[in-house]
């Protein structure tokens, strides 16, 4: 305001010209906003680009699938990997309680592999009372145990799995197992009687009861402490427990024609360990409930849009998936919190710098209270 007057500085009138601020991608029309709405179209809402190529089309805009396709890819190649990687490098770094579960996918193009072999996203996401919550999903080829010992390397926690065997004697965890998946081979068990209806004399619906008095229990005991907690376990939950196995191990001396009830024995005799870790810990959940939930959004999207073309694709998949469905725990603006990603990561010096990163992370406190603390309801997904 000082410029030509006695009062500035300078001896003449000066101009000064803004900086133009980067583009989000070099050489092409993706704005921040449009970027935004492509990514939270396919990624959140589960429409598909070809979907969206027509939605475009109507609105007056040629935007081809193969386009947005390149634009996912090149938006999480130059700057989301790094928040994904970062995400991932601190849940890690908590060593609390962290849920894991993998679903199949196909992924086209997957050098020296048949389009129709089977891949698969794996999902890791922390626990429901660790200070920073995360959900990361992985894509690979393989369901191995190599591959989960690779994805875990230097989490030294515990680790809530569904029973799969990829996950036993993993070093330095502590491995516990969900009893929702064990009581559920024991409900699909119990036969139905002459009426349609459920037996209830049947052996299944034994093992459910034992499963639901653990449930109950824990349900009255779920407000206490940790320390609390374990003293009602083992107070309660341990000697239902223990006639819980004895009714197994007597069962192992019967002919069992009914092949799920044999499953279902199976299974809770092969996890005994796994399943018995709750009593010494009150901040190991009972069940896996939170990494199936984190899974169902990208369970349902596929089958809308069936495979990924290209590796390339799967890995965009992965980072975009993990940073909506971490967004959601941290209760944030999934749309305003992309868009604000990519407005500001293009801007920063260094997008591999990870103190300059940090601040944009979905449980930073530097988030900006406009995106935080979201109260609206996250779209319901269900598997039909």
């Amino acid at each position: 305001k000082k410029c030509g007057t006695t009062e500035s500085e300078k001896e003449t009138p000066t101009f000064y010209k803004a900086e133009m601020p980067k583009p989000l991608l070099t050489h092409s029309f993706a704005s921040p906003s449009l970027a935004t709405e492509v990514l939270y179209q396919k990624y959140y809402l589960g429409v598909p680009l070809y979907r969206q190529e027509k939605m475009w089309d109507d609105k007056g805009l040629i935007l081809p699938r193969n386009m947005m396709a390149k634009w996912c890819i090149k938006i999480n190649e130059y700057y989301l990997k790094y928040i994904y990687e970062l995400m991932l490098k601190e849940i890690k770094a908590e060593n609390g309680v962290m849920h894991s579960d993998e679903t199949v996918m196909q992924c086209n193009k997957e050098p020296g592999r048949k389009a129709t072999s089977n891949s698969y996203m794996w999902v890791i996401c922390s626990g429901e009372l660790e200070k920073k919550r995360g959900v990361v999903f992985n894509y690979r080829t393989s369901r191995s145990a190599e591959t989960a010992k690779e994805l875990l390397k230097g989490f030294k926690g515990i680790l809530v799995t569904d029973g799969y065997s990829s996950y036993n004697n993993i070093e330095g965890i502590t491995h516990a197992e969900c009893w929702a998946h064990a009581r559920r081979y024991f409900y699909e068990s119990i036969p139905l009687n002459e009426h349609g209806k459920m037996d209830t004399t049947s052996d299944g619906y034994i093992g459910v009861t034992y499963c639901d008095k653990l449930f109950e229990i824990d349900r009255e005991i779920a407000s206490l402490s940790e320390d609390e907690k374990v003293k009602g376990r083992q107070k309660r939950s341990k000697s239902i427990l223990n006639t819980f196995y004895e009714w197994v191990n007597s069962m192992q001396e019967k002919i069992i024609v009914n092949k799920k009830l044999k499953n279902a024995l199976t299974y809770v005799i092969n996890q005994k360990k796994e399943l018995s870790e709750f009593l010494e810990d009150g901040r190991i959940p009972l069940t896996n409930s939170l990494a199936e939930r984190a899974i169902r959004p990208f369970a349902v999207h596929r089958k809308n849009w069936l495979f990924a073309d290209s590796v390339d694709g799967a890995k965009a998949n992965a980072t975009i998936y993990s940073i909506i469905e971490t967004a959601k725990v941290n209760k944030l603006n999934i749309e305003k919190y992309i868009k604000y990603l990519l407005n500001e990561l293009p801007q920063l010096e260094s997008i591999q710098d990870e103190a300059s990163l940090k601040k944009y992370l979905p449980w930073s406190e530097e988030i900006p209270d406009e995106i935080k603390n979201y109260d609206g309801d996250y779209e319901e997904l269900k598997i039909e």
